[in-house]
């Protein structure tokens, strides 16, 4: 073992998530827990709305697929239409 009685553990995007179920059910593992880009709850159907503003139907049905049924294929066409949406190109005007 490590020995390290108290760690601070950092956690991201859905990992956050993982994290703050931990930490309510062990409060007295970590040292601290430092969370990043992530929520303590997710309003999916916001979500899927979201998509359809940003991308149509069928990503909002991609999107709904992958967090309803997650599979290896539902993940990988996430990632191919979904993901890149996260940061559309009109939110980067201005920059390279």
């Amino acid at each position: 073992m490590l020995g390290i009685d108290k760690p601070i553990v950092v956690y991201l995007s859905f990992g956050g998530c993982v994290a703050q179920a931990y930490a309510t059910r062990h409060p007295q593992h970590p040292g601290k827990l430092i969370l990043a880009s992530t929520a303590a709850d997710m309003d999916f159907e916001a979500v899927f709305a979201a998509f359809e503003h940003l991308g149509g139907p069928e990503v909002a049905a991609i999107a709904r697929e992958r967090w309803k049924r997650p599979t290896p294929t539902s993940r990988a066409a996430y990632l191919r239409h979904c993901v890149p949406l996260y940061r559309p190109p009109s939110a980067c005007r201005g920059y390279p």
